[in-house]
């Protein structure tokens, strides 16, 4: 018999022996933990999204039209064309066939007159101008290497040109020099007596470039022209029977300069 203080502890050893002796006997076999897939990271391929903008078709391709022409499509209404005049040659450049709409034929003939009074000459250098013929000028620059967008900085593209409405000059001289001209002087105190008014002026809310020599009608009645003296009024042209086709040759794009660009938005 174990001593009095060792009995409980022998108690405690004898109940745990049954299950020691018929603990199973250890595997030899090592079992084998299989890792979880391991995670692997890949990059999809993402197709570039097509441009859903705006965009330029010229000869079977798509230009984006870029800032900040996008959102200013000009809408020409459809009787614009039946409505074109030819200006009198008098007052155009070297008497150029130069079309507008009917009603500013008459405002401009009588401003350009009033302007004479002063000792001011005014010289149309521009005026209608079609989608297809801005179509033309960029044709015509892309196939001498430019780029769409580069054009665009001095050029508009087709569909974005004022010139589109029929209601819109450009005087010469048409380039940064008008600023300075007694002509630009002139038509900022009393042009707007006549109609027009400078839609391109220096810091614009959509910042087109500025183009001093561009401005458009935009309606005055014949009974609000100022007066003039009956020797300016002239005879009104005849209506014009058929728009000739875009002269391409008029005007010419030999140099690739921003001057050279810069006359025909």
């Amino acid at each position: 018999m174990p001593p009095r203080p060792y009995r409980p502890l022998v108690a405690s050893l004898l109940a745990l022996l049954p299950g020691l002796i018929f603990l199973p006997a250890p595997s030899s076999a090592v079992e084998t933990v299989t890792p979880p897939p391991a995670v692997v990271r890949t990059r999809l391929a993402m197709a570039p999204l097509p441009y859903t903008g705006e965009v330029v078709r010229i000869d079977e391709v798509d230009y984006p039209v870029p800032r900040p022409w996008t959102g200013n499509m000009v809408r020409v209404p459809e009787d614009t064309v039946p409505s074109l005049q030819m200006i009198p040659q008098e007052l155009t450049l070297n008497r150029t066939e130069i079309y507008l709409r009917n009603e500013a034929i008459e405002p401009l003939r009588a401003m350009s007159a009033a302007a004479a009074e002063a000792g001011v000459q005014l010289l149309v250098d521009s005026g209608y101008r079609s989608a297809r013929y801005q179509r033309v000028i960029f044709r015509q620059f892309l196939e001498k290497g430019q780029r769409f967008e580069n054009i665009a900085r001095y050029v508009a593209p087709p569909g974005y040109s004022e010139h589109a409405l029929g209601t819109v000059v450009d005087f010469h001289p048409s380039g940064r020099g008008f600023a300075a001209s007694d002509a630009y002087r002139w038509l900022k105190q009393h042009a707007g007596a006549y109609g027009f008014h400078e839609t391109l002026p220096r810091h614009n809310r959509h910042h087109f470039p500025w183009e001093p020599w561009h401005w458009k009608f935009q309606a005055v009645t014949a009974d609000k022209l100022p007066q003039l003296a009956p020797h300016t009024v002239k005879r009104r042209p005849a209506p014009l029977a058929a728009l000739p086709a875009p002269a391409v040759t008029r005007p010419t794009f030999q140099a690739a300069s921003a001057e050279a660009l810069i006359n025909h938005r």
